[in-house]
């Protein structure tokens, strides 16, 4: 909501580029399966296009990289390699901000859900992301729209829907799909909406408890914020068919069960998005992944398994498309590809005789199992001591 709006200020890990953003304090992000997403791993909420404002000269360390539709414009900081922000194919009308590129303070919560890019209309149509980048400044004409499906054998008017809101619910539209009716309702200040029909969109409102054979009820509701819904007041009970399209359940992007890890090695392939960027690795079919939460991993959200460096291998011209980036004590080779953004192996300070491998950038078909661990990038002589000193010495971490 408008009351909830604060300034985040945010950028890339260089801090050429830099941003403020006006977006809620707690804050929906979404994690997108498609090929650039998973690879790029920006975790990212999304503002209309006015709420966002480039600082200083940072337009100039910005490359954009597109493909596909050529709708969304994959930006990035050509000196370090983060996407702090993008124009989503989703929302070109908005921008997506990496959610962990904002500046400590200001975000207080971020709720993660998933959306399917892999079949992305249908997740587009369900998910009613396009309504992130509307302007909600002006309550009463910006109202989000979401979509229930409710099935039962038997509609009263009389039933009521319970609409609990963190925000304000502005109204509700029921159109029965197997009837020419209209319904209408009631909306009191405690969130309970009476129903009401009459045939056709006129006459005088049905005040009877006659029963009405509706199959199938499409609730469009428009308001703000998460909600959660009870229906049931003649206690009927019918079931929900799909929660709120905005708010989905989350899925994680990679098993994560405990499985002893294969002796067999196999030979992987992998690169960059644009594919310019191309190698192979010898390691295990299943392996053991490290999920860092460093400064720099966490903007980039990649999972990495480390290998010796005798086991990797540049493919081609590969190395013509490559970027360099180091901070701190310089051991991390942070490498990306200059055309198209993408760190799918670098150079790892913890290991820097070993390379890490973004599993994300492995071609399909040849890991069976990634069993992920967390690495404390963020007390980093410690966790190094317990957990990744062996890796790169044939352990296949």
């Amino acid at each position: 909501m408008e009351s909830d709006m604060v300034i985040h200020n945010g950028g890339c890990h260089c801090r050429r580029v830099r941003w403020r953003v006006q977006a809620p304090s707690s804050a929906v992000a979404w994690n997108c399966n498609c090929s650039d997403c998973s690879m790029r791993g920006n975790t990212h909420f999304i503002v209309p296009s006015e709420k966002f404002e480039l600082l200083g000269d940072s337009k100039e360390f910005l490359t954009t990289y597109t493909f596909g539709t050529h709708t969304a414009k994959h930006t990035f900081c050509k000196f370090c390699g983060i996407t702090s922000f993008y124009i989503p194919r989703s929302n070109p009308d908005g921008v997506a901000v990496t959610f962990r590129c904002v500046d400590p303070g200001t975000l207080t919560h971020v709720e993660i859900k998933y959306y399917d890019g892999r079949n992305w209309e249908s997740s587009y149509n369900q998910t009613g992301i396009a309504s992130c980048s509307q302007d909600t400044k002006d309550v009463s004409l910006s109202w989000q729209l979401y979509m229930l499906e409710f099935r039962s054998t038997k509609w009263r008017v009389g039933d009521q829907v319970l609409v609990h809101n963190r925000g304000t619910c502005c109204s509700l539209v029921f159109k029965a799909a197997t009837r020419e009716l209209q319904w209408d309702f009631e909306l009191g200040f405690d969130g309970g909406v009476s129903i009401g029909a009459r045939e056709d969109g006129a006459g005088s409102w049905k005040s009877t408890s006659s029963d009405w054979k509706v199959s199938h009820l499409s609730v469009l509701i428009m308001g703000i914020e998460k909600f959660q819904v009870d229906i049931g007041a003649s206690k009927t009970q019918p079931f929900l068919t799909s929660a709120s399209t905005r708010f989905i359940p989350e899925k994680p992007p990679f098993p994560t069960s405990a499985f002893v890890m294969e002796s067999d090695m196999v030979m992987h392939y992998g690169g960059c998005h644009c594919r310019r960027v191309r190698w192979r690795v010898q390691a295990p079919s299943s392996v053991v992944a490290l999920n860092c939460n460093c400064s720099i991993c966490s903007m980039r959200s990649s999972i990495q398994f480390v290998v010796p460096s005798e086991k990797f291998e540049l493919l081609g011209d590969s190395k013509e498309f490559l970027t360099t980036y180091t901070f701190g004590t310089h051991t991390a080779k942070h490498t990306f590809c200059k055309f198209c953004g993408i760190t799918s192996f670098y150079v790892p300070r913890a290991n820097p005789e070993g390379f890490s491998i973004t599993v994300s950038c492995v071609d399909p078909g040849t890991l069976t199992h990634v069993e992920i661990k967390h690495f404390d990038g963020q007390n980093w002589e410690r966790s190094y001591n317990q957990t990744f000193a062996s890796c790169s010495q044939g352990a296949g971490c």
